[in-house]
Order: C-alpha cells, then structure tokens, then sequence
C-alpha cells in the first residue's frame, strides 16, 4: 500500500469515527472526493457515501426528515449488496441496510461495514420516530413535543450544532420548531396540516416545550433497539438524555 493510499484510509478511519459519533459537519466541511468508477466500494466511493450519510444528520438537524430519509436510502444503494437488505425496500423505494458480521478482513472492509451499521442506525431512528407519529401522538401538542425532544437530540444538546462551521441554527425561534413539527408530522403523513401558533402557546412557549420535551425523554429508552448490538449512539442523543436526568436531578431539595 502506497503512503497516499495509507493516509486515505486513515483519513476515512476517522470521518467513520465522526460519524459515529453525529459530526456530520466535519465530514461536510472536507473536500468531496468523486466515486470510483469501477462499481466496487473503493475508498472514493466511501468517501462519497460518508458525504451523503453526513447530509442526512444535517437534514435532520434543520428538521427536514424526509429528505435524511433520502439521503439514507441513497447511501444504501451505493453500498456492497451483501450489506443491502435483500430484496426491500422501504414502502417509497429507499434501500435498506441489513446487519451483517464484521468481516475478517482490517483496512477499507471494516471501514464499509461499520459505516453500513450507521447507516442502519440513522434509518432505524427514522423508521421508529414515523411509527410513533402513525401510533397514536397525532395530536398537534404531542407531535410538538416530539418535535422538542428532536430538537434537543439534534441541536440544543448535540455539541457539533455549536461549532461555528455548522451551518443550523441553534436558536429556539418559534417559527423553527413549528416548522420542525409539521416536517415530522408529513414525514409520517403527508396529508398532516400544519400546527397552529396556538399549539405553540398552549404549551407554555420555548420553556414549556423545553420542559414538556425533557420530560418525554426521561420516558423513552437511549436508543429504539437492543444494547446487545453494539451500534454506536450519536453524541447528541446521548447527551440529551443526561440533560433530561441531570434537571430532573437538579429539581430535587
């Protein structure tokens, strides 16, 4: 292996890494690198599937899950047909990963595989946030809620969002977070109307949503599969949930 080819793999080593870890703006803001032309997943080709994984987290930064959802099924189709579920698709075409073993293999192998388990990771947190809209959460308030707890997973506690290359918004403006409800609810429904500003109100503005969000998250599991599998959680869901405990901790005298 040539001393370029070594240093790309350790450049693609560490954009894995990040996205493991929900630093998509670190993977948007490196050169994009073109597709392999020879149909294999050489290290071009996981370089331009990192850029569209990296662009889904963005979309479900700025509340667009429809588009991650996309972006997805985009980066599955690009992957080995070992690591593509046989045969599915989802219900609007979008390709779906599958959980494989870990190849034998070290080097650019381990690389695409752990990179088809983000993949899946990303696809299942969507596949179980539509279900819960579908599954009874209809209600404008509820889906607003929801909408707060996305908002804590993906900006407000997500440590990336911060940084002054990443290109969302990090304030707590009503017209956001209306906007990120209604995308989620037409995620799940296109037919769903928008939420009214009274929802908004209702809910006792920015800090009751805050709250009523926090409270939701106590509610809910770290992640929407088994522990047993190893997959690695995002930074910013992660800390999310340790915000929701810590204040309820801190309410105590």
């Amino acid at each position: 292996m040539t001393a370029e080819a070594s240093q790309r793999l350790l450049d693609l080593g560490e954009s894995t890494r990040a996205l493991e870890l929900g630093d998509w703006p670190r993977i948007l803001s490196s050169r994009c690198w073109a597709a392999s032309l020879d149909g294999s997943v050489g290290s071009s080709e996981l370089a331009a599937i990192h850029r569209l994984l990296a662009y889904s987290m963005r979309c479900q930064a700025v509340g667009d899950p429809a588009r991650a959802w996309r972006q997805l099924g985009h980066a599955a189709q690009r992957l080995p047909r070992t690591l593509q579920r046989p045969g599915a698709t989802s219900g609007d075409g979008c390709r779906l990963v599958v959980l494989c073993p870990a190849p034998t293999q070290p080097g650019l192998p381990m690389l695409v595989w752990a990179t088809a388990r983000i993949i899946w990771r990303e696809q299942r947190e969507l596949v179980c946030l539509r279900s819960q809209f579908l599954r009874g959460r209809a209600e404008p308030r509820g889906n607003l809620i929801d909408a707060g707890v996305e908002h804590l997973r993906w900006v407000e506690c997500d440590p990336f969002a911060w940084r002054a290359r990443a290109d969302v918004t990090v304030d707590r403006r009503r017209a956001d977070l209306l906007r990120r409800a209604d995308q989620l609810r037409r995620f799940a429904d296109p037919r769903s109307p928008d939420i009214g500003v009274t929802v908004w109100r209702t809910v006792g503005g920015y800090g009751g949503l805050r709250a009523a969000a926090m409270l939701r998250l106590l509610e809910s599991e770290l992640v929407p599969w088994s522990d047993a599998l190893g997959i690695p959680v995002r930074r910013g869901r992660a800390c999310a949930l340790r915000a929701a405990r810590a204040w309820i901790a801190d309410l105590e005298y």
